[in-house]
């Protein structure tokens, strides 16, 4: 008797000579095919070393190989939880210092690891002011001469600052604040803070 689909049939058997009988009830089950098992053979992540900032968070990715492996399931932990955590791949910085971030595979427990700098997250400090060290200048045609401008405060995040001239005929200023003179007449330089808040002038002639 061969199975075909699963099912119940019955087989019956007859004697040629006299036409006797006898039968049996057959029933086909059907088999489950199990998948075949894909044994893992590592674990990789994204990036060996990582910066984080107090209070921030940064994201590993882990990659379990091979790519069709069963069981991909892993694990997290880091070494130093009083400098950063990690909760599915998401790094929280602590305090200060260096840990290590470890991923496992629960299947042939398979490593990979990072390292993790947390740094002290900056507070940022508005720029409540510039000032230039020249209020009006007369300068020669060809004459170059530095226009200084100080950001308040001192210590402010943003230092950065923008040169304009009304009249670049007449002169004309480079991004470090340094006046060409050009040709007679009179300008105004201005110096601009990035944000676009403060500014400040000085005549030339």
């Amino acid at each position: 008797v061969t199975g075909i689909a699963g099912g119940t049939a019955t087989i019956t058997v007859t004697t040629v000579d006299g036409n006797f009988t006898d039968t049996c009830e057959v029933t086909v089950e059907k088999v489950e095919v199990t998948p075949e098992t894909v044994a893992v053979t590592g674990v990789t992540l994204d990036k060996e070393n990582i910066n984080v900032k107090v209070g921030k968070t940064s994201k590993l990715v882990a990659t379990v190989l091979p790519e069709n492996a069963t069981n991909k399931n892993i694990t997290w932990k880091s070494n130093n939880t009083d400098v950063a955590t990690v909760s599915n791949g998401i790094i929280t910085g602590v305090a200060e210092g260096t840990a290590t971030i470890t991923v496992k595979t629960k299947d042939g427990n398979f490593t990979d690891t990072c390292t993790v700098t947390v740094e002290k997250e900056e507070l940022k400090v508005d720029v409540s002011g510039v000032k230039l060290d020249k209020n009006s200048l007369n300068i020669q045609v060809g004459e170059k001469i530095n226009l200084v401008a100080t950001i308040q405060p001192i210590n402010a995040t943003i230092k950065e600052v923008i040169w304009t001239s009304s009249n670049e005929q007449v002169a004309k200023i480079s991004e470090n604040g340094i006046i060409e003179a050009l040709k007679a007449g009179k300008t105004t330089i201005t110096v601009t803070t990035k944000d676009g808040k403060f500014t400040a002038s000085c005549e030339i002639t």
